[in-house]
């Protein structure tokens, strides 16, 4: 039973190091929130306490992991935590990191409540706010949602030119054209108009965008049409007559709402919708993607010798990885099996446990496994930073090729002219997994169109048309 497994986990964790032993409690705090929160707490504040004794001087990744997780169990644990801990250093983007595991473990009124009054310095995510509405669960909550991004819209520091404020903007017209109808007409209408506004002062990328897989369907002829594709639903409520002007001057615009007539939303309800056994996907290494079907199939053979070899890099005896082992990447890699063997084969995939050498990490994985399958989220790369030191030796071209596939040609970050290659993998809003210049940004699995893309190796945003060479072959 689940109970014993995680009972295990317990007393093994009493038995452990110090940090190994305090990052355990801390994880199993999170699954032991499910059935029993006062002493999730409990459990979570000793992991806690205990973390604080290991690293006295300066907050350890330990640390700035415990506040992913204590958001996990408890927002009034999670925010103190956050407040000592979670803006340190050069932590990226720690709001998110808060606001998203209070959302995704059910705190999403927390969450929306601390975006309303934040500490200083931090500000309301509204490139992410899509991801915080679909935690969202009721329209009350959706409502004070949009209303906190419409505030943030607002402000002057939404406008600035530059890539991470149009994105921020393209995803707050997409909250904004999902819940307009929670709005009161007076409040909604201008909105509304600003945003039309906005979109037709674009200077349009000629390009088609299609809204499905299906040829036959209209597809629209530029980012400016597929901006007002977005907002014309709310335009005929709010203003009908600006509608009317804008599908007048875009025939091709009009044939796809007279196809789609709630715009994204008649989209969507058209697709397919995501199912765990045909869609979720498991991660070999830091690139390969491999079905789920295709692991189960295989007894999960591929991850597992991938996770062995990080392992024995970890394990190094001429040169170590010195971070505490909750950091090592074949922790990482052993708890994501374990995870997705629990999600998909409940109890049964205990018995993979066996195939982790190392008692630390065979702990660690014994824990996630109880999260699969108890049914939480998986604790993404944000909630856990890696700390790795060790003596490298360097790659030659043909282990690198072989490692991340050949380099495209005439892509280039406009940021630090790193060159992309066949097998490295961007992450979609959606969660579908994919190269993003193999099909010029456009995500296969909901067609969104992204316009920014992240740069892997300086971490900077650069819209997508510029990683071209030959700008002609943009996207937008």
């Amino acid at each position: 039973m689940l109970t014993d497994l995680l009972l295990a986990a317990s007393k093994q964790a009493e038995q452990s190091e110090p940090a190994v032993r305090a990052a355990a409690l801390m994880h199993i705090a999170r699954v032991m929130a499910l059935s029993d929160p006062a002493a999730a707490i409990k459990m979570l504040e000793q992991g806690i306490a205990l973390a604080e004794t290991i690293e006295r001087d300066e907050p350890s990744l330990l640390l700035r992991n415990a506040v992913a997780l204590a958001a996990a169990v408890s927002a009034q644990q999670a925010l103190p935590l956050y407040e000592k801990y979670g803006k340190v250093g050069s932590l990226p983007r720690s709001v998110i990191v808060l606001v998203n595991n209070l959302a995704q473990h059910g705190h999403v009124a927390d969450a929306v409540a601390y975006l309303r009054n934040p500490l200083p310095g931090d500000r309301f995510p509204l490139h992410f706010v899509n991801n915080l509405e679909r935690e969202c669960r009721d329209d009350e909550t959706r409502r004070a949602l949009l209303e906190l991004a419409i505030d943030e819209w607002k402000k002057p520091a939404a406008r600035e030119p530059g890539p991470e404020q149009r994105f921020a903007v393209t995803s707050f017209a997409g909250l904004f054209s999902g819940l307009w109808n929670l709005l009161p007409r007076e409040a909604a209408a201008p909105v509304a108009r600003e945003l039309a506004g906005a979109a037709l002062r674009m200077q349009p990328e000629r390009r088609e965008y299609p809204l499905t897989e299906n040829p036959d369907d209209p597809r629209l002829a530029s980012d400016q049409e597929l901006e007002l594709f977005r907002l014309i639903p709310a335009l005929q409520d709010l203003a009908p007559d600006l509608a009317r002007s804008i599908l007048e001057a875009h025939p091709g615009l009009a044939a796809a709402i007279n196809r789609f007539p709630l715009g994204m939303r008649s989209v969507w309800d058209g697709q397919s919708r995501y199912e765990p056994a045909r869609d979720d996907v498991v991660l070999i290494g830091d690139e390969e993607l491999m079905p789920i079907a295709d692991a189960l199939a295989t007894g999960f053979a591929e991850a597992f010798r991938r996770a062995l070899e990080t392992l024995a890099n970890d394990a190094n005896s001429e040169s170590p990885n010195a971070a505490h082992k909750e950091c090592w990447p074949s922790a990482r890699e052993f708890r994501h099996i374990l995870f997705k063997a629990g999600s998909h084969e409940g109890m049964a995939a205990a018995k993979h446990l066996s195939r982790i050498p190392d008692p630390d990490l065979r702990l660690f994985a014994r824990i996630e496994l109880c999260a699969g399958i108890a049914g939480l989220p998986e604790l993404g790369g944000l909630t856990t930073q890696f700390h790795e030191r060790r003596r490298h030796r360097t790659l030659s071209a043909a282990e690198i090729e072989e490692m991340f596939g050949s380099i495209l040609p005439g892509i280039r970050c406009p940021k630090c002219a790193w060159t992309p290659r066949a097998g490295h993998i961007w992450i979609c809003r959606c969660g579908h997994h994919w190269n993003t210049f193999t099909t010029l940004g456009l995500c296969p699995e909901c067609r969104y169109q992204w316009e920014i893309t992240a740069c892997p190796q300086c971490g900077k945003e650069s819209p997508h048309q510029e990683w071209y060479e030959d700008r002609g072959r943009g996207a937008h």
